[in-house]
């Protein structure tokens, strides 16, 4: 539709424009070379724009628009060649045949030369149009080929598994923490009334004072003393305002029983009972082996050869000694032990497994300061 849209136009200007320089007197040569370069001018300017509209689609990436604008250029370059090309000779030839009529000057028009002049211009659009297929015709790609086909694949969307849940009906434990060095703290209160008032319900609970004051520097140190005491729920002593003042004391190493037995003391609630203490500074406790299984000699080696005549000189029983030579080559050998830096010359830090396994062995801890006293020349 477009190029014979094209062809129609361009051949109606020209057989317009001829037509009125015919009926000025021109001859039909001189009438169809007037009507080219002047109204010629005119479509060959829309036409060259219209192209260069659709040449541009050419150099598309998409083949689809890249082929519509290579037919599209060519189908209006193909109507412009005939409109200027085509048309013309036909519209002379067929001038001179006497197949068209024009007015003369005067104004006298006859019917039957018009109906005539009628039917030519018919005939001649019909031959432009005829010109303008052979010329598309003849322009178009008739070459075969095959198409490339393209196939998608569809791909499942990427699925999320949640881990499962599980319940318990067994309380959650809490967090361990942290005991801070309470060597680093003294034992008088912290200036304030929010540590000055822990320091009193700490150490009256039975928590170490150091820990109290460890408490209210801390505390301190998050907020200052009027800030505390805007917390809501502060002076009732509520759970969500106890909540940071409670983990302090836990790192200050308070216990969770004098923890609560000072926050009951200060809602004026019945406390709980009072929890004992593990002592932590005892000594482990150990448990003596059966000595029946260990003879009275020494066990071949440097290291148990060693610990047997020291222990024994500091008045150990013999099968003890041989435990304790033998337990330490279970834990490694005599040539390792001697290697490790330090153990020859009996220093502390190495001869701290020596004294656990004499103490399994059932020998008391002052003979074993008393052999090591006497190992190291003491």
């Amino acid at each position: 539709p477009l190029v014979i849209a094209t062809c129609t136009e361009f051949s109606v200007l020209i057989l317009a424009r001829y037509l009125e320089e015919r009926q000025r007197g021109l001859v039909p040569q001189a009438a169809t070379d007037m009507a080219s370069s002047r109204t010629g001018r005119a479509f060959f300017t829309s036409a060259a724009t219209t192209i260069g509209g659709f040449a541009v689609l050419i150099g598309s990436s998409m083949p689809l628009l890249r082929d519509f604008g290579i037919i599209v250029t060519m189908n209006v370059a193909v109507a412009l060649l005939a409109a200027l090309v085509v048309l013309p000779p036909l519209l002379v030839w067929a001038d001179e045949k006497g197949l068209l009529t024009t007015k003369e000057r005067e104004g006298a028009v006859q019917l039957a030369a018009t109906e005539r002049r009628e039917l030519l211009g018919t005939a001649v659009g019909v031959a432009a149009l005829a010109a303008c297929a052979v010329g598309l015709f003849l322009a178009a790609d008739k070459t075969e080929g095959t198409a490339d086909a393209f196939e998608y694949t569809a791909q499942a969307l990427p699925t999320t598994t949640l881990p499962p849940t599980t319940t318990t009906d067994a309380p959650a434990e809490p967090p361990p923490t942290t005991v801070l060095d309470l060597d680093q703290f003294g034992t008088e209160p912290v200036e304030g009334v929010v540590p000055g008032l822990l320091f009193t319900l700490l150490t009256e609970a039975g928590a170490d004072p150091r820990s109290a004051v460890c408490t209210g520097e801390r505390l301190l140190e998050e907020m200052s003393d009027a800030e505390w005491l805007q917390v809501p729920g502060i002076a009732e002593f509520t759970p969500e305002a106890m909540e940071p003042v409670i983990a302090q004391a836990l790192e200050c190493g308070a216990t969770q029983n004098q923890i609560d037995i000072a926050l009951a003391n200060a809602r004026g609630e019945e406390p709980p009972p009072v929890e004992e203490t593990p002592d932590t500074t005892a000594a482990p406790t150990t448990t003596a082996l059966d000595l029946d299984q260990f003879g009275t000699e020494p066990v071949e080696g440097v290291v148990p050869g060693a610990l047997f005549t020291f222990l024994t000189g500091a008045g150990a029983d013999p099968r003890a000694a041989v435990c304790a030579g033998q337990r330490m080559l279970d834990i490694a050998p005599d040539a390792e032990l001697l290697a490790i830096p330090g153990f020859i010359t009996f220093d502390p830090e190495p001869m701290e497994p020596v004294i656990e396994v004499a103490l399994g062995c059932g020998i008391d801890q002052a003979t074993i300061d008393a052999a090591l006293t006497t190992a190291r020349g003491g």
